[in-house]
């Protein structure tokens, strides 16, 4: 009974202790073509239109995150990869499709206010613009803006939950038109 009661503690502690961060897109220009037609993806670099420089940095580190949640989801076991390469780099394939995506608002909020107060005040969110471009033609297929945000969490939550909920929004959309 005790090992039970100790046991279930433990999950209700781990459960608090992390944040509880949320994403959603909005789409812009639907998508004129299905992704699946498209054998790879090339990831631009994130721009920032945010002249802090903090953002600037969180979004010099985007591309590489999301080719990494890319990467994790194309090897699990119930996901087909949905292109035969993902790069940040041009990628080398015959109909390639690009990501150009721009940070367009950011703000890290207060880890105390999440803690202490929660339900919203010192919230965490980053929003996206990205643009799937078709590389042979240069046409834009699509455009939507994606947001993620923290908004509570035992110990305030880190603020990057709100950027990686942010980046599976953009691999949501990206299944969705696929």
């Amino acid at each position: 009974m005790l090992k039970r009661m100790i046991t279930v503690t433990w999950v209700l502690v781990m459960l608090t202790l992390t944040g509880c961060a949320s994403s959603r897109f909005a789409v812009e220009q639907p998508a004129t073509t299905n992704f699946g037609q498209f054998d790879g993806l090339q990831i631009n670099q994130f721009k920032s239109n945010l002249a802090a420089e903090e953002p600037t940095e969180i979004a010099a580190g985007l591309a590489g995150q999301l080719k990494e949640k890319l990467d994790e989801r194309a090897k699990s076991d119930d996901k087909q990869p949905m292109f035969a390469k993902v790069d940040t780099a041009p990628v080398e394939t015959t109909n390639p499709l690009i990501a150009d995506c721009t940070l367009t608002s950011y703000e890290k909020g207060s880890r105390a206010k999440r803690y202490f107060i929660g339900f919203g005040a010192g919230k965490a969110f980053s929003t996206v613009r990205c643009a799937f471009i078709a590389a042979n033609s240069e046409e834009t297929i699509s455009q939507a803006s994606f947001d993620g945000e923290l908004s509570i969490g035992m110990f305030g939550g880190s603020v990057n939950e709100a950027s990686g909920a942010m980046l599976n929004s953009i691999i949501e959309f990206i299944e969705a038109n696929y």
